[in-house]
C-alpha cells in the first residue's frame, strides 16, 4: 500500500482540526468584496473574545491588512471574497485558521499572500469541497485540501514558503502554479529552498511524481498538479462504466 493506512491518515486529518477560538464568517454584509472590511464578516463564536457580540460585525481593526486576525476565518456558500483580488496580505494569528469551502472563492491580488506566524503553533489553511483559493504565495502554513478544491498560486520562486500541503486520498482538485514550470517542482535552486514536491503529501505520505501525483504544463510558464487515483478508485470508476453500459442495453 503506497499511502498511510486509514487509521493514520484519519489521525493526520484530526490534527488539521482548528483549535478552539473565536470564529468569523464571511457574510458579504458590506460591499461584498473587501476581505479587509469588518462589515463583510460576522462573529459566529466569541470564544476567547468575550467582548465580541455573536451575530454582529467583528470590532474595527480585526481583519485589517497586515494585522494578525485573532479568529478562525470561514468563507463558504457561493461567496467570492476578494472580488477580483484583495490588495494586502491575509495574516492568521498563532494557531488559527482560514477555511474556504462549498463553492466559495477567496482571492488576493497579485503580490499578496496568505501568511501564518513563523515558529508558532500551526496555522491552518483548510480548502474543501469545490472551493477556489488564489494568492501570490503561502507562508508558514499547514494546508489541507479535500473534495475538488483548487489552489492557484501566482508567484514564482518559493510560493509554498515554509509551508506544507497535504492532499486527501480522494481529492480531485488541482494546484495551479502560474509562474513555476514542471521542472521547477523538483529543482531546489528554483525556489532557493526545498523543491516544491517535498512540501506535498497525499494522505500523509510524501508525494512522488508519477506514483501519487501528476504534474503537467499549463501550456505556458506554469504547471498543474493533480492526484493519481488509487487503483481501487479506478476499479470503481470502471465498474460504474460497466453498469451504465448494461443499463443502456
Amino acid at each position: 500500500m503506497r499511502r498511510l493506512p486509514t487509521f493514520f491518515a484519519a489521525s493526520l486529518m484530526a490534527l488539521a482540526a482548528p483549535a478552539f477560538g473565536a470564529v468569523i464568517e464571511w457574510d458579504a454584509g458590506g460591499d461584498g468584496v473587501s476581505t479587509f472590511a469588518e462589515v463583510n464578516w460576522v462573529v459566529t463564536d466569541n470564544t476567547g473574545q468575550p467582548t465580541w457580540t455573536v451575530g454582529s460585525d467583528p470590532p474595527a481593526g480585526t481583519v485589517d491588512k497586515g494585522v494578525d486576525v485573532p479568529a478562525h476565518m470561514i468563507v463558504g456558500g457561493t461567496a467570492t471574497a476578494g472580488g477580483g483580488g484583495a490588495t494586502g496580505h491575509t495574516d492568521l494569528s498563532d494557531g488559527l485558521s482560514l477555511t474556504v469551502k462549498d463553492t466559495a472563492t477567496f482571492r488576493l491580488a497579485n503580490g499578496n499572500g496568505i501568511r501564518g506566524v513563523t515558529g508558532g503553533a500551526a496555522d491552518l489553511l483548510l480548502l474543501q469541497d469545490s472551493s477556489e483559493t488564489r494568492a501570490q504565495f503561502l507562508q508558514s502554513l499547514s494546508v489541507f485540501m479535500s473534495g475538488a478544491s483548487t489552489l492557484i498560486l501566482n508567484g514564482g520562486g518559493d510560493p509554498i514558503n515554509n509551508s506544507t500541503i497535504d492532499l486527501a486520498d480522494n481529492w480531485t482538485g488541482s494546484i495551479i502554479m502560474n509562474d513555476e514550470t514542471v521542472a521547477d517542482w523538483t529543482d531546489p535552486a528554483s525556489s532557493n529552498s526545498d523543491a516544491h514536491i517535498t512540501k506535498i503529501s497525499v494522505g500523509g505520505t510524501p508525494a512522488v511524481i508519477g506514483t501519487h501525483v501528476d504534474i503537467v504544463s499549463d501550456g505556458g510558464s506554469g504547471s498543474i498538479l493533480t492526484v493519481i487515483p488509487e487503483p481501487a478508485s479506478l476499479t470503481l470508476i470502471g465498474l460504474g462504466g460497466l453498469l451504465l453500459v448494461r443499463r443502456k442495453r
